[in-house]
């Protein structure tokens, strides 16, 4: 799946993605590559578990941004959830594999680009499986979102 991106700021990190062939730049967008939803299991899945996702949680958290963080911490309240399927699990798991491994689309270390793509599939995911993120998943989500990041509040 590609999806175009803004270059707001960083051209010279989106033309070295570029050389590199990892983004294309079209009209001062970038075009990226991301997996789609239903094939984030196949090569995502297994790098996901709990002590990896608060490793990077506590890490990166900060680079990925509001809403970003607010989608993954969805998905993790989601992931205790009852109502999965084995397809939501896949997809679920698929995408915090995804947010957690360093080789995505566009590496997160990439200035200004690097959480792009993480956040795209993480947006995605929560789409995917929103008939079972239920008032409860996000209450959570809402509430470890503000106790870390407004704890002094």
């Amino acid at each position: 799946m590609k999806i175009r991106l803004p270059i707001i700021k960083g051209r010279s990190a989106a033309k070295e993605l570029e050389a590199e062939g990892k983004v294309e730049i079209i009209d001062d967008e970038l075009l990226v590559d991301v997996p789609d939803v239903d094939q984030l299991d196949t090569r995502y899945k297994d790098a996901y578990s709990d002590d990896s996702f608060w490793s990077k949680a506590k890490s990166q958290f900060k680079n990925i941004g509001e809403q970003g963080i607010k989608n993954a911490l969805i998905l993790f309240y989601a992931s205790q959830s009852k109502n999965l399927s084995l397809k939501h699990k896949a997809i679920l798991y698929g995408a915090l594999g995804y947010l957690i491994t360093l080789i995505d689309a566009v590496p997160d270390l990439t200035p200004f680009f690097g959480y792009t793509d993480d956040l795209t599939v993480l947006s995605a995911a929560v789409y995917a499986l929103i008939d079972v993120i239920d008032d409860e998943i996000k209450a959570k989500a809402e509430k470890t979102y503000n106790k870390l990041f407004h704890s002094d509040e």
